[in-house]
């Protein structure tokens, strides 16, 4: 892991030409925090994540779904990233988000299963460099693969007994692993290369609780509270780390505008600042808090077929908690447009979108990215 930590502070320095395979925002601490929201919920971006009951933000709209739901979402992204050293490029698919919703028979209450992403750690680097071996200088090539991050899986229970007010608890089991490969050639060919390999595997446990609030016909109101206790992470099956997980804080709301569609506006503050001296404490940068607006319309292109090809569009602006370099806050935002369309009788759905993310801190370090998200709901 030592040689793992010098190539990683290598990156962010200038003197050194470096390259990232997939993104450079990922090298940090946990990685990238990933929402657990719908396809649908992306395509207005993430501006209905706490009224949707098919993602996994607020256990409480879990009771706007009726009947036995399934959710399935995959996610394919294309990056191009930047540093003071070089520029890379490459694509990888994001983790399937899973979801499932039930009402418990002839009873107020709703139940939910789901599993998605917590944050993503993928990741590859190239760095190059010249060291001294038997007095000599030796230029050198360090390549760095990490393959990996932390999973959410959330069991959640909904009460709902009357339209106004609906209130939702969920439990959630925090796991996942990185796989660390690091690969050194020489370009002295007396020099044999040198490979290293590692893993680092996360638990914890965190618990939420939310409520929707419909006080008038048109207006919708979302809140929710989460809080993540202590990610352990092991090294190779000994615990090396204990990271101190955020508190999060989210409001919704959500207007009809009659027959023509919905607005709909989101605010998110995550604590993740909590980390900060542990990590520094093991050598990294340290952790921020982080705030995330968003505002998206769907627009409907029928009135009597409302969820026949929607017209959904999005906007996101938000903060990351991992900066690359100490008091250099990395920031995110993000333009999305999407659709979808119900078949088989209603039995089933398609939403479709497209995420435009641009990726920013300074010191030169940017990233833009196109990201597809496929969501298919089935009602047996």
């Amino acid at each position: 892991m030592r040689r793992i930590s010098l190539v990683l502070a290598l990156l962010c320095g200038v003197s050194h030409a470096a390259s990232a395979q997939s993104s450079i925002f990922g090298i940090r601490a946990l990685g990238i925090p990933q929402a657990p929201l719908s396809a649908r919920a992306l395509g207005l971006g993430g501006s209905v994540g706490l009224l949707d009951g098919m993602s996994g933000t607020n256990p409480a709209a879990i009771t706007s779904v009726i009947g036995l739901t399934a959710g399935f979402n995959f996610f394919q992204n294309w990056r191009n990233s930047t540093t003071p050293g070089g520029t890379g490029s490459g694509s990888d698919a994001g983790m399937t988000y899973v979801n499932v919703v039930n009402r418990i028979k002839e009873t107020p209450w709703y139940f939910s299963g789901s599993f998605g992403s917590y944050t993503d750690r993928d990741f590859g680097t190239v760095t190059t460099d010249t060291t001294s071996l038997n007095g000599m200088p030796v230029g050198y090539r360090d390549s760095l693969e990490s393959r990996g991050g932390t999973s959410d899986f959330r069991i959640a229970v909904g009460y709902r007994s009357n339209k106004k007010v609906a209130l939702g608890f969920g439990f959630h089991f925090l796991t996942g692993s990185n796989r660390f490969s690091l690969r050194r050639t020489f370009t002295d060919s007396v020099f044999a290369p040198v490979q290293q390999r590692s893993e680092l595997a996360y638990n914890a446990i965190g618990l939420s609780l939310g409520a929707v609030y419909h006080p008038t016909e048109p207006l919708l109101l979302a809140g929710a509270i989460r809080r993540d206790g202590s990610m352990n992470v092991d090294r190779d099956s000994i615990q090396v780390l204990a990271y101190t997980l955020p508190w999060t804080f989210a409001g919704s709301a959500q207007y009809q505008m009659g027959q023509r569609g919905t607005i709909s506006a989101q605010a998110t503050y995550t604590t993740w600042s909590q980390a900060s001296a542990e990590i520094q404490a093991s050598g990294g940068v340290g952790a921020d808090n982080t705030f995330q607006g968003s505002v998206g319309a769907e627009l409907y292109t029928s009135k009597l077929q409302p969820g026949k090809l929607p017209l959904r569009l999005g906007v996101r602006s938000s903060q990351l908690p991992f900066p690359l370099a100490e008091g250099e806050q990395a920031s995110e935002f993000a333009v999305t447009a999407g659709s979808g369309v119900r078949f088989a009788k209603g039995h089933a759905a398609l939403d479709l979108t497209l995420e435009r993310v641009w990726r920013s801190s300074a010191g030169d370090f940017s990233e833009d990215a196109w990201i597809v998200a496929v969501g298919l709901v089935v009602k047996p």
